[in-house]
């Protein structure tokens, strides 16, 4: 028997697998980064179809199998904010493996909420990350300032 875990998580990507199925890229703040399959989702009359879109928010039922997790259901939380689309693909970038980061989520979460600005979450996914000094705050730097932190950051790591 398998153990059922419900859990909130982004959709970062998904992608076809064979002719009905998707692979997902979840991030949740339970497991961290985990890949995921939905069985026959690609189908007209699936009922997960509509709740398992890119850059959105859901929840969902996952079951570990032997060597993947599997989506059992889903139900979509946000539509995915204009916003927040880049913060997630960095996050996608940035977080490899299955780790707790409760702080992280949290932090997608409150920006997807409150409707945060860019610039505001990216400073704070990559402090998080420890890519950006603790000590340097959003609130006391422009807009070019902040984009010219996020840009140094990203150079300085490599990626």
């Amino acid at each position: 028997m398998y153990a059922i875990y419900e859990t909130e998580a982004f959709i970062l990507e998904s992608s076809g697998r064979r002719e009905a199925d998707r692979i997902f890229s979840l991030y949740t703040e339970e497991f961290g980064m985990i890949r995921a399959s939905a069985i026959a989702v690609r189908k007209m009359q699936s009922k997960l179809r509509s709740h398992l879109t890119d850059f959105s928010l859901v929840s969902v039922s996952l079951v570990r199998g032997k060597e993947t997790w599997r989506i059992t259901s889903a139900r979509r939380v946000i539509d995915a904010p204009r916003h927040l689309i880049q913060p997630l693909l960095l996050i996608k970038r940035l977080v490899h493996g299955e780790m707790a980061q409760p702080k992280l989520f949290s932090l997608l979460r409150d920006s997807y909420e409150k409707k945060m600005p860019e610039t505001f979450t990216v400073i704070n996914i990559l402090k998080e990350l420890g890519y950006v000094d603790r000590n340097v705050s959003h609130d006391h730097t422009t807009k070019k300032d902040a984009v010219a932190i996020i840009n140094k950051a990203i150079h300085e790591s490599q990626l």
